[in-house]
This record gives structure tokens, sequence and C-alpha cells, in this order.
């Protein structure tokens, strides 16, 4: 886990599960990547992260719904925004929009 906010990382996961952190940032290792993870999209607001990161959002982090976390994330001016959940089939179904990228937890398979 990245803990020095003066670096930029590759990607940004927001989740509230330890056990997710700790697999997506042993996969950031492995890759050479830099992942920054928060427990809350209160944590995520608080940082200096640059805008071109991309973020993935757990689905059912905190007491806000997904959608919404979203809508607050892309007001401050991210754009590249997928959430992820343990059913995104699932949640497609709920959320039904195009214009939202949902994936599974794993972590990520990008060219960053």
């Amino acid at each position: 886990m990245m803990m020095l906010q003066s670096m930029k990382p590759d990607l940004v996961l927001i989740d509230d599960d330890p056990l997710i952190h700790k697999a997506w940032d042993l996969d950031a290792k492995r890759l050479g990547k830099t992942l920054l993870c928060f427990y809350s999209l209160e944590d995520f607001l608080k940082s200096s992260c640059p805008k071109d990161v991309p973020i993935y959002v757990d689905c059912f982090v905190g007491k806000t719904k997904a959608v919404q976390q979203v809508n607050v994330i892309l007001d401050r001016g991210y754009c590249k925004i997928t959430l992820v959940s343990s059913l995104p089939s699932l949640v497609r179904k709920i959320y039904g929009s195009e214009s939202l990228e949902i994936s599974n937890k794993e972590f990520p398979d990008l060219d960053l």
C-alpha cells in the first residue's frame, strides 16, 4: 500500500475490506504498480490524488449508495472510475447503467 501522497499512484482502491486491500497490494507489488488504498469515500476525498488516476470503488463501501459515491467523485473532476463488486452481474442488474463501468473485485488486468 502506498503511504506517501507525494508519489502518483497507478491506481486507487476505495474499499472497506482489509483483505481486499491486502490482495490488491500484493498484486500491485507483483506487477510493479503503485496502489493507493482508502477505507472510505471520505478518506479518499481528503487526499490530493491526481484526477487522471483510475479509481476502483467498492459498490458496498460505507452507507452511501455506489452511484452516489461515483457522482461525488465525478463532481470532484475524476473521470476514470470503476465500481467493483464480488457480484458484478447483480450490480449491473441493480444499477443498469451503461455509463458505469462495473468489474469484479480482482486486481484489474490493465496496461496502466
